[in-house]
This record gives C-alpha cells, structure tokens and sequence, in this order.
C-alpha cells in the first residue's frame, strides 16, 4: 500500500471514529439525568486525598531599633503543604427522604511542610522538641484525629449538616495538652515542699493556657480542612434534572491559604457522560474584598484580601452519584496588611504583604 493510501486509510479510520463518538454522544445530549447521592445503609467506601499548596508571600525581617520601633524589610518566603490522607465513608443509615447519615474519619495521615518557621514530615519524625510549641501541637493534634469519627447528615443533593465530632476530638487534645503541661516536682529547685507544689501547680497552669491556645488554633485548621475536604468529596447535585450542558449554581466553601474558609460562588456544568459515570466540571470563584483576624504573638490586626478560582474535573458514577475520581487546581493571589497594636511595645509599621497561593487536589475513590 503506498504512503498515500495509507494516510487515507488512517484518516478515513480518525473521521470514522470521530463521527461515532459524535452520534454515540448525541445519544446522551438529549437525556436527562436526575443526579442523586443514593448510598445504602452499610455500604463502605476508602477515598484517597493528596494535595499540595504553596503560599508565597513576603516575609517581613523585624530588626529592633534602639529607639524601640520595630523596623521592617521585605523578603520573599515560601511555605509549602503536602498531605496524604485515607477517609473512610461508613453509611450508617439511611431515612425515606434519603438523607443518609454517614460516619467519616481519617484512617492515614502523611503531612509534609516547609516552611521558614516550621518543618514537619510524618514519615521522618525526630523527637519532639518540647520548645517547638506549634510543631509539637500539629502532630499532637493530626494523631489525636486518627479514628476520630465525624458524624454527618447528607441529603440526596449532596448537602451536608449536623456535622459533628468536634467536642470528642477537643476532649483528647485537652488530655494531650494537659500532659504536656506537666511539671516534675523535682525540677523546681525549693526545699519547702508547700512551697514547691504551689510553684508546680502555677506553672502547670500557665503552660497549659500557653499550650492549649496554639493546639486549639491547630485543631481550627484541621476542622477548616475537614469541612473542605467533605466538600470536595461529596459532589452537590442539581435540584433539577439535568442534561450535557447544564449549569447549576451554589455557594461553597474555599481554603484559599487564609486561616479561615472563604465563601465563593461555584458553577457546576455537566461536561459529557458514558455509560457509567457523569463528568462534572466545577469553578469556584472568590473575590474576598477583607477578613479581619488578630495575630496571636503581636496583637496585629490583619487584613485578608483574595481574589482567584479553583477549577476542577470530577467523574461521578451515574447510579450512585459517588464521586470515583477529582483533580483540581486553585491559584490566588491577594494583600495581606497589617496594622499593629500601637499600645504594645515595641512599636511597628504597617505592613502591606502581596501573597500568592497555588494548589493541586486529587482525590480518588480506592473502595
């Protein structure tokens, strides 16, 4: 066969299948899909989550001046997040209207982060630094969430309420805390007895305040990623039923590098469908104008401003409107200004920090 015919043959091979994939989609366009969440009671399911962040933002190096103001230079820094956790989805039941009450928890955490103030890899510990107060906090609190059950209602739509679990989880990180914060008698060098229990109980009590605010602020973090999470798993359908092209539209959830989730204005467009899964792609937008929060070492007022999106691709199986697979990507970039307590010494300027945040998400069913 000459050359020329064998790129018509080849060609003619490429039109074919694309006409066919064409007529086999235009079975689909016309249909309409009434997309539920329809698990049952003691169905089991393991999702596999990874994702990585990096905010990018310029650091501020204080120098003390003699005349007790604290000057400022702008230097860029880094921050990087690496996780990989395992979930279960454990359906405990499920009521006439659907809505199914479904027990989640964290089965593996592996956590990396680099950054200029702090470093954690779970797969390489060293031994806990006692003076690393927030470093010894998040692993205190990532190992108390293992087998932690969060409770949960989600209706047929994929919305969830009743979240709950939190006031167990506080309980075992106030034990942690607490022995943590205990004080060998010994060390505190009083010969009265009286005299040294009443030391060791002052000091005991004033490290576990010290503590308990940094495990506590941890413990925001991880139900901030929790709720996030929830919501990246559990895809939230239409009202109505749809077909390939439709749009509907919801207010979530988005961690945008902030200490607090940001609300946003998703768009869910059914892309196309197969036989057995739905192919959904999802943009969250955000345009956060100010988040006012107050830093903990300074008494500075911050003030959080974002603006970016999050675009991602998830495949949902058609029957049981179980997520099977998503990837995402999320880019941000925004202002952090601070404007410092001028009542605390030493005094400091104000501060307006550009920030950049980038993320990859996947997250895949593997049972």
């Amino acid at each position: 066969m000459s050359i020329k015919n064998t790129f018509l043959a080849v060609f003619g091979i490429i039109i074919a299948g694309a006409i066919g994939y064409s007529v086999w989609q235009e079975k689909f366009r016309s249909e309409k899909f009434d997309l539920k969440l329809r698990l049952k009671t003691g169905e089991y399911h393991e999702v596999k989550y990874k994702f990585s962040h990096t905010l990018t933002h310029k650091g501020i190096k204080r120098e003390l001046l003699p005349n007790m103001v604290l000057s400022a230079n702008a230097q860029m820094e880094k921050a990087s997040i690496n996780a990989e956790m395992i979930v279960g989805l454990d359906v405990k039941n499920v009521e006439a209207d659907g809505t199914m009450d479904i027990d989640l928890f964290y089965k593996t955490i592996k956590l990396k982060v680099d950054s200029p103030r702090i470093n954690i890899d779970t797969e390489n510990m060293e031994p806990i630094d006692p003076n690393a107060t927030y470093k010894t906090a998040m692993m205190d609190v990532y190992s108390s969430v293992i087998d932690n059950r969060f409770k949960m209602k989600v209706d047929s739509t994929g919305h969830t309420s009743a979240i709950s679990g939190l006031d167990e989880l506080k309980t075992k990180v106030k034990e942690k805390v607490k022995e943590r914060s205990m004080v060998d008698i010994n060390d505190i060098h009083i010969k009265d007895r009286a005299e040294a229990k009443k030391w060791k109980e002052m000091m005991e009590k004033n490290q576990y305040e010290l503590l308990l605010k940094a495990y506590l602020r941890v413990l925001n973090f991880l139900m901030k990623d929790t709720k996030q999470m929830i919501e990246n798993i559990i895809i939230r359908f239409s009202d109505q039923p749809v077909s390939i092209g439709s749009k509907w539209y919801e207010k979530s959830n988005v961690d945008t590098g902030c200490p607090a989730i940001c609300d946003a204005n998703t768009i869910y467009k059914l892309k196309r469908c197969d036989e057995n899964n739905i192919h959904i792609e999802t943009t969250s937008k955000i345009e956060m104008k100010e988040l006012t929060m107050t830093e903990i070492n300074y008494g500075d007022t911050i003030l959080n401003q974002r603006s970016g999106a999050i675009v991602s691709l998830s495949i949902i199986d058609k029957d049981s409107g179980l997520l099977q697979k998503s990837e995402a990507t999320a880019k941000f970039n925004g202002i952090e200004k601070r404007e410092p307590d001028r009542m605390t010494l030493p005094l400091r300027p104000t501060e307006s920090i550009p920030v950049t945040f980038e993320g990859k998400m996947i997250i895949e069913l593997i049972k």
